[in-house]
């Protein structure tokens, strides 16, 4: 432990010369994306600490989220997905936490082109969630079809692996663009969230 403290206080020491090394103008941008990165933890309108605590309350919402507007936006691709899970007998609940939970953790950093993570920061930073799902939902529409020929695993490889190597940036923004998801709706999901029947969330889950 005290080695694992020794390590940590290094880092930190090392941080902060570095810091102190930079001119003004740098200076300045380090400290705007330090307070950057509070306001998108801690405000409202972005509540990302809730993707990080004990329990990622935000993200287990986002999932709740996706799967039902994925539903309402997509029902023939949602039921489908959801038949093969169930006919495998995967006891997981709901069924996009199989391929989406790295989409909204990491707002498509992973595997996707930077330029995709970029204009969801940009767009995110100005009106808050509602991108995040229009994305998530383009790219289900862009894979819808072919999805429906693939097994549950394969389906799986290619929303996780495949898919984030073959899309056309410019094309999902502009279907993202078509989508109509808001505050509201979300807002809606979330109170059906809140108010779900805990023990029952919990046994879909095992």
């Amino acid at each position: 432990m005290r080695k694992k403290n020794d390590e940590e206080e290094a880092i930190k020491s090392k941080q902060k010369l570095q810091v102190e090394n930079l001119n003004e103008k740098d200076r300045k941008i380090v400290r705007d994306v330090f307070w950057m990165v509070v306001s998108v933890l801690e405000q409202p309108t972005y509540d990302m600490r809730g993707l990080f605590v004990t329990g990622m309350p935000r993200l287990e919402f986002c999932l709740f989220a996706f799967e039902k507007l994925l539903y309402i936006k997509e029902k023939a691709l949602g039921e489908h997905l959801t038949a093969l899970k169930d006919e495998i007998q995967v006891p997981i609940y709901p069924t996009c936490r199989l391929y989406a939970t790295q989409w909204f953790m990491t707002f498509f950093a992973r595997d996707f082109p930077l330029e995709l993570s970029l204009h969801v920061w940009d767009i995110f930073l100005l009106e808050g969630w509602p991108i995040v799902f229009k994305i998530a939902l383009a790219l289900m529409q862009r894979s819808a079809r072919h999805i429906r020929n693939l097994d549950f695993e394969t389906s799986l490889q290619y929303l996780q692996h495949d898919l984030p190597r073959k899309i056309d940036v410019n094309e999902i923004m502009s279907m993202a663009r078509s989508i109509e998801v808001s505050d509201h709706d979300l807002g809606m999901i979330e109170l059906e969230f809140e108010n779900r029947p805990k023990d029952e969330e919990r046994k879909r889950r095992r």
